[in-house]
């Protein structure tokens, strides 16, 4: 347990509790006691309310005093941090799809929105034969080069359809590097094949722990890899969003629609399993100072932007579905002109 705040509490348990505060019972207060007391409460992160215990002991000391610890595990940076943005792409992908995608952020000079937290930029061509190095720059225009010198070639990709993507390894390498900061890095992916892989645990703990958020767009129909579900736990579990187009439909203005290279703040996230017709309540949302909120149209990638108040918002989803299917919707929102803070994952 790691005790960052110490706060003593008076007869009233607080209805909120936004952090995840944990209420102890501690007779002769002691924080250097080698046995942990009595738990009282713990902070319900989904719903921000207290969760009560019940304690099945009497108190006959007159030195009785609750005490409230906020369990946040220590982090390693702030959304505010100076870190990376990695850019990664499969050898499957079109070339002229990625071609064209540089040359319009060169366009719309996306540079100038860059994120000022992004001081370093990194790139690789994955799923290729022979397994190419990440690239680090300092320089944005070094990095539009560094892609547009190294476009998807079929000659050097796989050749069998039962043959999975490594981007999870290339993930795993980046996040492995000393080159570059890690910790609140994001990064954007152009995927064509699927892993083969199930197992995700360890890159899941790796990206947590240095909030690493990943955004993948993937083409369809696949080239390859059997396990399109680890694609959509990955992301689910890391706050992340996998979003797919039909080849026919590849739009290079993709990466413009993505929140991730800008001054965006995630503030929310949920992850839900629609089925037909109806409404569900989704876990509370906590607004910070902001100039705006924005959220992301799942099937067009429009962002739309709104104005809230600073509160803790109960969360609604009103939902039509024309057929039988489950649907598995990851909803996220952001913020701009907000210190920015870290969020609890909601597996």
């Amino acid at each position: 347990m790691k005790a960052i705040g110490l706060y003593l509490l008076v007869a009233v348990i607080p209805t909120l509790c936004p952090r995840p505060y944990t209420l102890y019972a501690a007779e002769y207060l002691n924080v250097n006691a080698q046995f942990k007391p009595d738990q009282v409460a713990y902070c319900d992160q989904k719903t921000n309310t207290w969760n009560i215990s019940i304690v099945d002991r009497t108190y006959l000391s007159t030195k009785w005093f609750p005490i409230c610890v906020d369990e946040t595990k220590e982090e390693l940076c702030t959304p505010k941090t100076n870190t990376t943005f990695f850019f990664a792409y499969s050898n499957d992908i079109e070339p002229a799809g990625v071609q064209e995608m540089v040359e319009d952020m060169d366009i719309l000079q996306i540079d100038t929105f860059q994120s000022p937290q992004f001081t370093s930029l990194a790139n690789i061509r994955f799923d290729v034969l022979q397994d190419e190095t990440i690239e680090y720059h300092k320089n944005y225009k070094e990095w539009q080069t560094a892609i547009t010198s190294k476009l998807p070639e079929p000659s050097l990709g796989f050749t069998s359809t039962e043959t999975g993507s490594d981007v999870l390894k290339v993930i795993s390498k980046f996040i492995k590097n000393t080159q570059v900061p890690i910790c609140g890095s994001r990064i954007f992916i152009l995927l064509k094949r699927f892993p083969n892989e199930e197992d995700i645990t360890e890159l899941v703990a790796q990206m947590k722990k240095y909030r690493v958020y990943v955004f993948i767009v993937g083409s369809l129909p696949s080239s390859g890899g059997s396990h399109p579900e680890t694609i959509r736990r990955l992301t689910t579990q890391t706050n992340g969003w996998d979003y797919y187009y039909e080849d026919s439909s590849f739009d290079s203005l993709t990466f413009l629609y993505s929140p991730f290279f800008y001054n965006y703040n995630l503030i929310y996230a949920a992850n839900v399993n629609l089925s037909p017709n109806g409404s569900i309540a989704l876990p509370k949302m906590t607004v910070p100072p902001h100039e705006e909120v924005g959220y992301v149209n799942y099937n067009n990638l429009v962002t739309k932007f709104r104005l809230l108040n600073c509160s803790v918002y109960d969360v609604q989803l009103d939902y039509e579905i024309s057929d039988d299917d489950i649907y598995a919707v990851q909803i996220r929102i952001y913020t701009s002109g907000s210190d920015g803070y870290w969020i609890s994952y909601d597996e």
